[in-house]
Order: structure tokens, then sequence, then C-alpha cells
């Protein structure tokens, strides 16, 4: 059955704001998608999935990517979709579409 389009549109329930204390309190070292936002100006910068969600931030905020850095990343969410690469692959695939993040764009 597929989806619904308010469904694969959802929006994440919850978005913690982006820095080490938050991310070791609040993320496991799960496999998870998650989005890296600004919520000031409400733009998307970046989601992707992983095997391990908690080191994954902890890398975005130690720099390794600076589109995240240099366009101020202050908030992320997690959703911790099952163990099924192939289920991560497709939420993530319905955000990327929604939201066009701008650090997951092809740069020019």
């Amino acid at each position: 059955m597929k989806d619904s389009p308010e469904q694969q549109n959802k929006i994440p329930d919850t978005f913690y704001p982006f820095n080490l204390t938050t991310i070791y309190a609040n993320v496991p070292p799960l496999p998870a998608v998650y989005s890296l936002i600004h919520m000031l100006g409400n733009v998307w910068l970046y989601v992707a999935d992983t095997d391990d969600v908690q080191t994954a931030l902890v890398k975005h905020y130690q720099g390794d990517m600076p589109c995240i850095q240099k366009n101020f990343a202050d908030y992320f969410s997690i959703e911790l979709v099952g163990s099924g690469i192939d289920l991560r692959e497709a939420r993530k695939r319905q955000l990327l579409w929604a939201y066009n993040p701008i650090c997951n764009r092809k740069q020019e």
C-alpha cells in the first residue's frame, strides 16, 4: 500500500537544537533518516540516512560539511525508520523531493 501524499510529505515531528549536548542527550547511535535546517529562515539544509545517526550528526557539528556551517544549521530532526535500508532510502527520497535541501543539491 502506498503512502498518501500527506504521509509522504510529512514534516518530522520534533526538531532539536543542533549542539553536542542535545545530540548526545537525544540521539541514539542507531539507523535513521535525519535533517538539518536553519530554523529562522525555514531553510532545509541537508537530508541523509545513516547506520549511526549520532555519529553522523556529531561529525556534521564538527564541520565535516562546510555547506552546513556556511548556512547556519541550528536545528535537526531524526526519524528512526528501522533497520531496513530500503525504508530509510525511501523516506530520505521523500524529504529530498519535498524540501530540496540546499546542501544536497549538486554543486554547479
